[in-house]
């Protein structure tokens, strides 16, 4: 079957030809003179015609509109748990204690699993550049952490907005105190 013809398509075709292909052909009648109707039923029939159209397409757009909201919030959750350990190793960090590998690996495979499903295009794409710059050897910290600033601003752009000002520098200096103060560290990585 040809794209156009997707069940949306054809879901919007069918009340056009109940509903406003046979009014359209009355008004036709009427208008050259073939058949005469009275004035109350012809507006009965336009009332019952567009109300018809009109309850289906909105009955669509409350079922668009509902799909939309459960994605997003699938969205939304996913990429709370893909965030937390991000979240937890940065508290680890501040309070100088040891970050527990085997709990941020155990969550790290548990929210890509959840991303594959969820996740839009871009983050997913994002999230495996970021895993596989932190694959490298031997590590580079500063080129990681641009990349996990890269899957902030993709996550916020699939997360409602999608045309943010925001640039990744000014997400690294959201979470680096020191931001300014090392931007050189961080340039060479920034344009890739």
């Amino acid at each position: 079957m040809p794209k156009f013809w997707t069940k949306k398509t054809i879901l919007l075709a069918i009340p056009a030809i109940f509903f406003i292909a046979p009014l359209t052909y009355i008004i036709y009648l009427v208008i050259i003179g073939k058949y005469s109707i009275s004035e109350d039923f012809f507006i009965a029939i336009l009332t019952f015609g567009f109300t018809g159209y009109a309850w289906l397409l909105k009955s669509e757009y409350d079922k668009r509109s509902e799909l939309e909201r459960l994605t997003f919030e699938s969205r939304r959750q996913t990429y709370d748990k893909l965030l937390q350990p991000f979240i937890d190793t940065f508290a680890s960090i501040a309070a100088k204690t040891p970050v527990n590998q085997a709990n941020l690996n155990r969550q790290m495979t548990e929210a890509g699993n959840k991303l594959i499903i969820y996740g839009s295009d871009d983050v997913i794409r994002a999230f495996n550049r970021f895993r596989s710059v932190g694959q490298m050897q031997p590590p580079n910290s500063n080129r990681l952490i641009v990349e996990y600033g890269r899957l902030l601003l993709i996550i916020r752009k699939s997360t409602g907005f999608p045309v943010t000002e925001l640039s990744i520098e000014e997400i690294l200096g959201s979470f680096i105190n020191d931001y300014d103060a090392n931007a050189a560290n961080f340039a060479p990585f920034l344009s890739q």
